[in-house]
């Protein structure tokens, strides 16, 4: 089966435009609470956190609109970001 991709600027494209950056600021505020509660080096020393702030970046660096076609390898990482519910 091919993914799904809207129409360029339709409104099914806006909403999931929308929805991608609701998640992305969500999980800043994830990160930014996590860092805040590990007191910054104990939060550094664990490998998920290296992990999330990897799959945040990205997501950041994709909604700024750089790259192109890059971005849409980085954002298989934010498939990724799952396996943690599972280890």
């Amino acid at each position: 089966q091919t993914q799904i991709r809207p129409v360029v600027a339709s409104d099914v494209d806006k909403m999931f435009e929308a929805i991608e950056n609701a998640c992305t600021v969500v999980y800043v505020v994830e990160l930014a609470i996590n860092i805040f509660a590990h007191w910054f080096w104990a939060f550094v020393l664990l490998g998920w956190n290296w992990f999330d702030m990897l799959v945040i970046a990205s997501s950041i660096y994709s909604m700024a609109g750089n790259g192109g076609r890059a971005t849409n390898v980085l954002r298989l990482l934010r498939a990724f970001r799952v396996m943690r519910l599972f280890t």
